[in-house]
């Protein structure tokens, strides 16, 4: 409770004495006067508060007691005073509790520096609640300032670059509640006394001032990091200096100081976690009509994504521009309207942080994708929100996505928009190809109950099996528009490429592992083609230094260009030939380049009829080429959109007239883009070859032709039975179980005519299941060695074991091959499953006899003799049929067959 009794500090002054005391509390006779209120003579402190007294009338602990003195006496040998005192406190019922009686002996003792002292201790503990404004406050204020909108650089400079402590403290007070506080401790009642005019006043002062060990810095920055120092001092005010008689020329001060840590609460790269941007609603969109509905114009997200990758432009820029216009067509709201702040900014909106920061949203081109949200198509979008501070520097990043819906709206009321949007097409002409000559085929009815029950793709699967058509489907382009690709940088793309130390006159060619087939290599350039010309000629500029076909020393990238001037300043950048082609006894000049043909992986040797994959300059682009290299008036989309023009009149066989070729050089970079330029565009493949979306896939549809079907007859006059099917693929968004939620595309349809076989029966799944184990072990892996001992003991162990069993059933041999590798690897991967050997004749004591040459015994159908192409050793082939443990009586009609090869060491199991 209470802890300590103290003369309060307007009794004890340098002009007053104990005896001055005495005689306002004591008769001459020192009897107690009456009359006097003997608590006002006295500060009572409790020891949770050492520094600040108790004030009986406000303190919320204390208020519901009273303090009672009952007596009080002098001590004047020791200039103190005995107190004797209790607490009262009322109950109910009239009844009034009691304390104890204490007693404190209070002595006089004027050091007016320890009543400072306690002051600075109590204004310490106080200032260490400084806390910045809240959102709130700085809503409704227009002198107060949001820490979180401020680097703690510039507070920190603002502090310390103040004139004086008083500038310093306004600077501190616009973000914090400094002044607040200080004026909650100076006007404690505590800490005034009443001056010669009547009124309270305070005793104290408080003032902030430069550290005291530099004495450089109002705010000084610690040993740790975030945490900064504010200090202060606390003295007397003048006119209570003079109340108590204080020499103010002695200057009593008493410093002090504070710890603020300032981590996390300035602006910082955090801040983007208080900002997001809300998904666009319904009234964010332009209003849709009957007619941008009904309209045989109208467009959807596979024409919106597919017309926006298709278009070409001269820088990162122009690309983002484009896709917010064609935005915009659709959407009402600008982007950063839906811009919301939460936690530390909530409450706010842009306009009262916009004077301090400034918000930008920057799109990414490059990941504009098809997404499904609440089983609708839409356009997914994505970017950056910038933060930048009024010097236009970016402070922090965040990246967003967002949703745009209703893209028919892209061409409402627009018919010649949609008309130009649907120019641009991706045609895919699905193609199977047959892998064997003679299709054994299936029953009519068979094929009619997959199409009528929808099972496409096991039709397929039918379709893909040897057994029955063996076709091929290729679906190269499309696996392509649902992986995920990333184009490479110029520098990841030369690591895994080489080019030849030897070439053929006239031609580069470079050899790439990362390109696995011409769809690949399609892919590659046709993604790279749609970044913007100013990113195709960096790319291609880095990767030809590489290979030193460019001296980027002599003709650098240029500092300083223009989308008109970027192909005229490209035009100086010479390529060189930086190998010596293979000539007749002639050595090239290095410095002069002599090459007209650029191809990928030998593409150039795959054909004298075609190029699929190298490029080089047609005489066509003559007058296009010379104008790029001089004008500086037409912009690099124009050219590029002329060089797609132009690329529709190259025929395929064109680069196989040399003459005219060969005397086209690719001697600079300009000429160089325009070639690789030529070859995307008269692919006519369009620049759709990246992934649609997440979760996007295709499905095979199939279809009856009722196309009458000609009688065909074969060579010994016996007409066949065929069947026309219609098949194509639909486009779209996937569930979690691969089926389509929905179609945005239809391919083109083609028609395959099958032969019907009614006696060809398909194999159950069972059967199916066993033949794709069999088909997918890897036999090339899982070569057996052995002796010519050991595989004489596993032959007989076989023999035996067949023997027992009648002609043309399952014989479980699992027992007999334990210790050949192949039966653990297959025991490991497939615990269900188990293997049979089939007897397919009769054994009789003839079959095995003793070798009339080197070969050991055979077991026909089972283990055979299987010479090699290269190399004298003896070789034997093991045919064994996969069977399910829970279902014996079935195994697959395919065989797996292990290849058995005599060795000088047998390798074998130990294990077992």
């Amino acid at each position: 409770m209470i802890s300590n009794i103290n003369l309060k500090d307007q009794y004890q002054t340098a002009n007053s004495s104990y005896f001055d005391v005495k005689k306002q509390l004591f008769n001459e006779d020192n009897t107690k006067k009456t009359g006097v209120d003997f608590s006002q003579f006295f500060d009572f402190y409790q020891k949770s508060n050492a520094n600040l007294p108790i004030n009986f009338a406000t303190d919320y602990d204390w208020k519901r007691f009273k303090l009672d003195i009952l007596d009080l006496k002098p001590l004047d040998q020791e200039q103190s005073f005995e107190i004797y005192y209790r607490l009262l406190q009322d109950l109910p019922n009239n009844k009034v509790a009691t304390s104890d009686l204490y007693k404190q002996k209070v002595a006089y003792s004027f050091v007016p520096d320890y009543s400072l002292s306690n002051f600075a201790t109590f204004s310490e503990e106080k200032l260490k609640k400084l806390r910045p404004y809240s959102n709130q406050e700085f809503r409704f204020s227009t002198k107060k300032e949001l820490t979180k909108l401020i680097p703690i650089e510039d507070f920190e400079n603002a502090v310390n670059s103040a004139k004086n402590a008083s500038e310093a403290r306004k600077v501190i007070n616009k973000y914090f509640n400094l002044e607040e506080i200080i004026g909650e401790i100076l006007n404690n009642d505590s800490f005034s006394f009443v001056g010669d005019n009547g009124l309270k006043n305070s005793r104290y002062q408080i003032e902030l001032t430069k550290d005291q060990i530099l004495g450089q810095d109002y705010l000084a920055k610690t040993g740790q990091r975030g945490v900064y120092k504010l200090t202060f001092y606390a003295s007397f005010t003048p006119s209570f200096a003079k109340e108590i008689g204080a020499d103010l020329t002695k200057n009593a001060k008493y410093h002090f100081g504070i710890a603020l840590d300032l981590n996390n609460i300035f602006l910082d790269k955090s801040i983007t976690e208080n900002i997001k941007i809300s998904q666009f609603s319904e009234n964010d969109y332009f209003s849709t009509t009957n007619q941008s509905q009904n309209s045989s114009n109208s467009v959807n997200g596979w024409h919106f994504l597919n017309y926006y990758n298709n278009q070409i432009f001269a820088t990162e820029k122009e690309r983002e521009e484009f896709l917010g216009s064609l935005i915009s067509k659709i959407v009402k709201t600008p982007i950063l309207s839906k811009v919301e702040f939460g936690e530390q900014l909530a409450g706010l909106d842009y306009s009262q942080i916009s004077k301090y920061l400034k918000l930008d949203v920057k799109l990414d081109p490059d990941l504009t994708k098809l997404a499904i949200d609440k089983n609708k198509i839409v356009a997914k979008i994505a970017g950056k929100i910038q933060v930048k501070n009024q010097k236009d520097e970016v402070i922090a990043e965040k990246d967003f996505s967002q949703n745009v819906e209703n893209l028919e709206l892209l061409a409402k009321n627009d018919d010649k928009f949609a008309d130009e949007i649907k120019k641009t097409k991706f045609e895919f002409e699905p193609k199977a190809e047959k892998w064997i000559t003679e299709h054994q085929g299936i029953p009519r009815a068979e094929i009619l109950s997959l199409v009528q029950s929808n099972k496409f793709d096991k039709l397929k699967k039918v379709l893909e099996n040897t057994r029955y058509y063996g076709y091929r489907f290729n679906e190269d382009r499309l696996k392509l528009m649902v992986d995920n690709y990333k184009l490479p940088t110029a520098e990841e793309f030369a690591k895994s490429t080489i080019i030849p130390e030897k070439k053929p006159e006239g031609i580069v060619s470079i050899w790439n592992s990362s390109l696995k087939n011409t769809q690949e290599i399609n892919r590659f350039f046709a993604t790279l083609a749609k970044k913007d010309v100013e990113f195709v000629a960096k790319f291609w500029f880095d990767l030809l230094s590489q290979f030193n076909l460019i001296d980027k020393e002599k003709t650098p990238w240029p500092e300083e260009y223009t989308t008109k001037d970027l192909f005229q300043k490209l035009g100086k950048i010479n390529l060189v030939d930086s190998v010596k082609p293979e000539t007749n006894g002639q050595t090239a000049n290095q410095n002069e380049p002599n090459f007209w043909l650029f191809s990928i992986n030998n593409d150039y040797l795959i054909s004298n009829d075609y190029l699929k994959n190298s490029f080089y300059l047609h005489s066509n682009f003559k007058n296009t080429l010379s104008l790029m290299k001089t004008n500086t008036e037409l912009s690099a989309n124009f050219f590029v959109d002329q060089i797609r023009q132009l690329s529709k009149t190259i025929q395929p066989k064109d680069f196989s007239d040399n003459s005219k070729a060969k005397n086209n050089k690719i001697k600079d970079l300009t000429s160089f883009l325009v070639a690789f330029y030529s070859l995307v565009y008269s692919k006519d493949q369009g620049l759709f070859t990246e992934s649609l979306g997440e979760n996007f896939g295709y499905k095979i549809q199939f279809e009856l032709d009722e196309t009458p079907v000609l009688a065909n007859v074969d060579g010994l006059g016996t007409q066949k039975n065929q069947l026309k099917l219609k098949y194509w693929y639909n486009i779209g968004p996937i569930d979690k179980n691969g089926d389509l939620i929905s179609v945005v595309h239809e391919t083109k349809k083609e028609t395959l005519t099958l032969p019907v076989n009614e006696t060809n029966k398909l194999l159950t799944e069972s059967v199916e299941k066993l033949d794709e184990i069999a088909k997918s072990f890897p036999t090339s892996d899982q070569f057996v060695f052995l002796t010519r001992e050991d595989y004489t003991n596993i032959l007989k162990q076989i023999q035996v074991a067949v023997n027992k069993h009648p002609e043309g059933t399952n014989v479980n041999i699992d027992n007999e091959i334990k210790k050949l590798p192949f039966s653990l690897f297959f025991k490991y991967n497939y615990e269900n499953y188990g293997l049979y050997a089939v007897k397919e004749k009769k054994i009789t004591e003839e079959t095995v006899t003793k070798p009339q040459s080197t070969q050991p015994e055979e077991i026909p159908g089972i283990i055979e003799n299987w010479p090699a192409e290269l190399g004298n050793q003896d070789r034997y082939r093991l045919s064994l049929y996969v069977y399910n443990k829970q279902n014996p009586n079935v195994r697959s009609t395919a065989p797996i067959r292990v290849v058995i090869i005599e060795s000088p060491q047998s390798l074998l199991n130990t294990t077992v």
